[in-house]
């Protein structure tokens, strides 16, 4: 049998905000192109209005080609081929440059934002192929269920025609047997891959305004503002998909309503290539200029002397996504029914998980962002330490109780859910110590390396202090709460009206400090009714 399924999702997203800004006395320019440029100053309170016009569209197409055998041994073979585009046609993020909504100050090299069309960004678009095939027979007293299969994902670099940026073959074998009708043991390996997103894959470019001239007086005919933009892109061409092995184990117990149920599914996903933002270090060159014409009391701006006079090595940093990370998740998952009460017409359902999440990032750390400030506008300052080695373990434990009582006579169902938060914690390990800086940064974006056998050496004094960008320790969650109830009752024709709330005794989460805060939504109640169309259309007889 041979099938094809489409698809064509459209999406209208829409953003408009204004706030009320203020900024002390700054050279301006509106530039959107790489040179020099007479700019202007801006100061005071100003409208920071901003819209985002976004129409995210997806196309997916799918051919799948499946036989089927019946008989002792059942089997069943898929092969098939998969397409899917991602864009985005809305007009993007707009604004008035003269008033950007960005309320940090400028520092005379990093720029402001420039609006964005989003309909120029290009594409997403990713295939694939696959075969995968399902074995089931009997095996002595055991029902054997064996599932293999295979997959090509390719990443392209921008439409399904160009070439491929990045590809992956992914195995998978998925196993289940059944000794008893109401037992059965699953166990699966596998790879699968993700594609980063339209917007990992497409940053906006940053912009670097700078001020080469900045001579403020007291009469605005004789300001002279020159600034030199320069635009940098932070596309990162190698970025591709991530890679994640996931294996599980598990059982499932099933006696139905009147024995109830248990499954549990111990899990170990380990991806690697996750997707991380990382600050890469280069230097742009600004120019110092001789000025002439500068007059106090000529009532003009005076004019800047080419060539210029010397070059300053302005360090910056390109934010850049990259395959940077490893992630990994692992623990256990159960789900325990117990059999119902016919007296009270009601039953016990107990979900659970306790998860691990271990993660690692190659990325460094250039330490608190006014040291790098600092850094950036000081050219007497001649380096800055840089740190590498950065993990964390996070564990979580959640339960969920959820009690169920059914009012057949009433056709009404009252479910009141009761979701805990136990062992909530978060380590970080990181060297913190005053030698525990791996390198330095030079003014013209040069990475050095220090051995550890010489960072206690003279020269590198200056660079000896604590990591203070990093927080290394343990920090712990205090268990806690929230409570749901909903009311479900069926109405004429098979409908259904339903009562729900949410947090029904308005808690605020507990914090480690003993106090608490709005962590979580506060209380919220809705309905919703639901009614089936069966009729409603049928043609007169």
């Amino acid at each position: 049998m041979l099938e094809w399924t489409g698809a064509l999702d459209r999406t209208e997203q829409t953003t408009r905000e204004s706030r009320i800004l203020s900024r002390p006395t700054t050279p301006f320019t509106d530039r959107l192109e790489e040179g020099r440029n007479i700019g202007s100053y801006v100061e005071g309170p100003y409208s920071g209005a901003y819209s985002i016009e976004g129409a995210p569209r997806l196309l997916y197409s799918r051919l799948e080609w499946e036989r089927n055998r019946r008989g002792a041994v059942a089997a069943q073979l898929r092969i098939g081929a998969e397409a899917r585009r991602e864009w985005n046609d809305g007009i993007g993020y707009q604004f008035d440059i003269a008033r950007p909504p960005q309320a940090s100050p400028f520092n005379g090299t990093s720029g402001y934002d420039r609006p964005r069309n989003f309909a120029i960004i290009a594409p997403l678009a990713t295939t694939g192929a696959y075969v995968d095939t399902r074995v089931a027979t009997r095996l002595g007293g055991l029902h054997v269920e064996v599932q293999p299969g295979l997959r090509l994902e390719s990443l392209h670099e921008r439409g399904w025609g160009d070439g491929i940026r990045s590809a992956q073959l992914q195995p998978r074998l998925v196993t289940q047997i059944s000794p008893r009708p109401w037992a059965r043991l699953r166990g699966g390996v596998g790879v699968v891959s993700k594609a980063p997103s339209v917007a990992q894959l497409n940053p906006a470019k940053q912009f670097y305004d700078l001020v080469n001239v900045n001579r403020y007086t007291p009469n605005p005919a004789e300001r002279l503002a020159v600034i030199t933009t320069f635009i940098r892109d932070p596309r990162n061409e190698s970025l591709g998909l991530s890679r994640a092995r996931k294996q599980e184990f598990g059982f499932e117990l099933d006696g139905g309503m009147r024995r109830g149920a248990i499954n549990a599914v111990w899990f170990d996903d380990r991806i690697t290539g996750a997707v991380t933002l990382r600050r890469e270090p280069t230097s742009l060159q600004r120019a110092r200029y001789a000025l002439a014409d500068t007059g106090i009391g000529t009532g003009q701006p005076g004019r800047i002397v080419d060539p210029p006079l010397s070059f300053d090595d302005i360090p910056i940093f390109l934010d850049r996504f990259a395959n940077g990370g490893t992630l990994r998740s692992h623990g256990v998952e159960f789900t325990v029914t117990l059999p119902v009460i016919p007296a009270l017409r009601t039953r016990l359902e107990v979900n659970g998980a306790q998860i691990t999440t271990d993660f690692v990032t190659d990325d460094r750390n250039f330490g608190p962002a006014n040291r790098l400030g600092e850094f950036q506008l000081d050219t007497g300052i001649r380096w800055v330490a840089y740190y590498e080695g950065l993990s964390t373990t996070s564990t979580r434990s959640i339960l969920t109780w959820r009690l169920v009582h059914h009012q057949p006579d009433l056709g009404m169902v009252l479910t009141a859910t009761v979701q805990q938060r136990l062992g909530e914690s978060r380590q970080t390990f990181a060297p913190t110590d005053s030698v525990s800086f791996a390198g330095y940064l030079t003014r013209n974006g040069t990475l050095v390396p220090v051995p550890a056998e010489r960072r206690l050496d003279s020269e590198f004094r200056d660079l000896r202090q604590q990591r203070a960008s990093t927080i290394a320790g343990r920090f712990t969650s205090p268990d806690d709460w929230v409570m749901t109830l909903q009311v479900a009752k069926s109405i004429a024709g098979n409908g259904r009206l339903s009562f729900y709330v949410y947090n029904v005794t308005d808690k605020f989460l507990t914090i480690s400090s003993g106090g608490a805060v709005r962590a979580l939504p506060s209380s919220r109640f809705g309905a919703e009714l639901t009614l089936p169309t069966t009729g409603l259309f049928r043609s007169a007889q």
